[in-house]
C-alpha cells in the first residue's frame, strides 16, 4: 500500500532563494527560523518532518533531532559538518535515537 502521507522538510536556517523555492516546489517546506517558540513548534510538527536542511555555520543541535522522530536525513549547505553531532546521529538503536545510521 503507498502512503499519502507528505512528509515536511524542515529548514533550520535560511538557505538561497533558489534552494527554498525548489524545495517548497515537491515538499511542505516548515522555516525553524520564523517560529516564536521553536520548541515548541517542533512539538506539534516533529512528527511531520522526514528530512532537516540546514547550513554548515549552523548545524543542528540535537535537543531539536530528539523532537524529530522520522528524520531520515540531514543536508548541509555550504561547507563542513562540525555544528552536528556525527557521534549522536550515528549513535546505535538502544540509546533512544536511532533514526540515521552512518553520515559520511
Amino acid at each position: 500500500m503507498k502512503s499519502t502521507i507528505t512528509r515536511a522538510i524542515l529548514l533550520v536556517a535560511p538557505v538561497i532563494d533558489a534552494l527554498q523555492e525548489q524545495l517548497a516546489a515537491d515538499f511542505p517546506l516548515l522555516r525553524l527560523y520564523e517560529q516564536e517558540d521553536p520548541i515548541g513548534f517542533l512539538r506539534e510538527q516533529g512528527e511531520n518532518i522526514a528530512a532537516v536542511v540546514t547550513r554548515g555555520d549552523i548545524g543542528v543541535q540535537n535537543s531539536v533531532l530528539e523532537l524529530l522522530p522520522h528524520v531520515g536525513l540531514i543536508a548541509i549547505f555550504g561547507v563542513g559538518t562540525d555544528a552536528v553531532d556525527l557521534e549522536y546521529v550515528r549513535s546505535p538503536a538502544d540509546s533512544g535515537f536511532h533514526h540515521f545510521r552512518r553520515v559520511d
